[in-house]
């Protein structure tokens, strides 16, 4: 009858130790588990102590910002996305400031009816209506 013998490997690191665990098992009987605190290497001489690297500590991140702000390019398709995923956030909270540059350059120029229905639109909505022309 022929036997079979099976070796499994486990090692195991900690802060301080490296731990070499074996466990054998064949057909007829399981060998327990030998670990040693003290680690090994393959050949079984006693191994060198393995240091833990050293750990620089970090200051701690923040948790909350003074504020926040942000200067970009919003293109038409996505400004009803951007009140929805970013201002509303902020909307209901005292402190929020939106300041808007608005440049419209459509060919053909914009024409004197144009230039009358934006200022009575502003006005309607409580701003300032001084709107420059280029």
């Amino acid at each position: 009858m022929k036997r079979m013998l099976v070796l499994s490997f486990r090692r195991e690191r900690t802060l301080d130790t490296l731990r070499f665990s074996f466990r054998a098992s064949s057909a007829s009987r399981i060998v327990p588990n030998r670990a040693s605190s003290q680690s090994t290497d393959p050949t079984g001489k006693p191994a060198l102590p393995v240091e833990p690297p050293a750990v620089t500590p970090q200051p701690p991140a923040p948790t909350t910002a003074s504020g926040l702000t942000w200067t970009g390019e919003i293109p038409p398709q996505k400004w009803m996305n951007f009140y929805t995923k970013v201002l509303s956030k902020f909307a209901s909270a005292c402190g929020l400031k939106l300041t808007l540059k608005v440049e419209a350059t459509p060919e053909g120029g914009v024409s004197k009816q144009k230039l009358d229905e934006t200022k009575s639109a502003l006005r309607e909505l409580g701003l300032n209506d001084d709107v420059s022309m280029k």
